[in-house]
């Protein structure tokens, strides 16, 4: 998953940018609001374009305007690729798409929590995200809804067979990024921009899932590391240079260090921050487990051979 970065309640926002140029996330999230839309006001197109010049990620614009037109026709010659505004503005909606696409950005449609998703309906061909908000728009800091889940899945049921990315805006964290694993982009704000670490922040929530087949993978991986520790070998057959007694050692090295590379994953994903369900906690246990098992069987083997 993709983090944009929302530097709407950092303390110092230039500074938050010139920190997160060194980062691993994908996009910097401006939050515009017009004081109208929502009662809040901030980002004023100066100040965007000043911010554009220091950052060296493309900007991802969040419009909470009345009209967004107004500010779109301003945003001309930027490092944007996103400029996103909200389906209830309900006026010149197909004209402000169309205005996003003459200045050569991709167009997102932002959807607040308690709107109808049908809305969105008549856009879909003509737009390339989806910004779902999993707060109600107009401050940062606020808690994460618990009903976005599901509106996450209804929505992406809607755009089946549609290239359009699902971004998700609103508390999210270390804790709650684990309910939006079917969006393509997290907005992550004072998780990142009010600590001291923004990197150690960004590769925390950036750890994927283990997934089922590299759970599979690392058994089979592991299963055949065994068999060829367990497999005797005649040394009554073999010369001095004895090929089959070089293979076994070759498999039993090779397919033991792939193991232990898969029990580093496991482990990381085991001790990382990140809130895990029942399921990945229990997919995370097996895969350290069968990693761990051709050393311990080669040590068992080793144990017994010299006794």
């Amino acid at each position: 998953m993709q983090i944009s970065t929302s530097i709407l309640n950092s303390n110092n926002r230039e500074d938050s940018i010139k920190k997160l140029n060194y980062t691993k996330t994908k996009y910097i999230h401006i939050d515009v609001m017009d004081g109208k839309f929502v009662e809040d006001k901030q980002f004023t197109i100066d100040e965007i374009k000043k911010l554009n010049n220091i950052s060296m990620k493309k900007l991802d614009i969040h419009l909470m305007v009345e009209n967004p037109i107004e500010y779109i026709q301003k945003l001309d010659n930027l490092n944007i690729q996103y400029i996103t505004f909200h389906i209830e503005v309900e006026k010149d909606i197909n004209k402000t798409i169309d205005k996003i696409k003459e200045l050569g950005y991709k167009v997102g449609i932002s959807i607040k929590p308690n709107t109808d998703i049908n809305k969105l309906t008549p856009y879909l061909d003509k737009i390339d995200l989806i910004l779902i908000m999993s707060v109600e728009p107009g401050k940062g800091g606020q808690t994460f809804l618990p009903n976005t889940p599901n509106r996450i899945k209804k929505i992406k049921e809607l755009i089946t067979n549609k290239n359009i990315l699902l971004e998700v805006d609103g508390g999210i964290n270390n804790e709650t990024i684990s309910k939006i694993g079917e969006a393509n982009i997290a907005v992550v704000g004072s998780y990142i921009t009010k600590s001291t670490d923004y990197v150690y922040k960004i590769n925390n929530l950036s750890r994927g899932k283990i997934s089922i087949p590299f759970l599979v993978i690392t058994i089979i991986i592991s299963l055949l590391a065994i068999k060829h520790i367990l497999t005797p070998i005649d040394y009554d057959k073999c010369d001095y240079f004895c090929r089959e007694s070089n293979i076994k050692t070759f498999y039993v090295v090779s397919l033991s260090w792939i193991s232990t590379i898969f029990c580093m994953v496991y482990v990381d994903r085991l001790t990382n921050q990140i809130k895990k369900s029942k399921s990945q906690k229990r997919i995370i246990i097996i895969g350290l487990t069968f990693s761990l098992l051709p050393w311990l069987v080669l040590f068992l083997q080793i144990i017994i051979s010299l006794t």
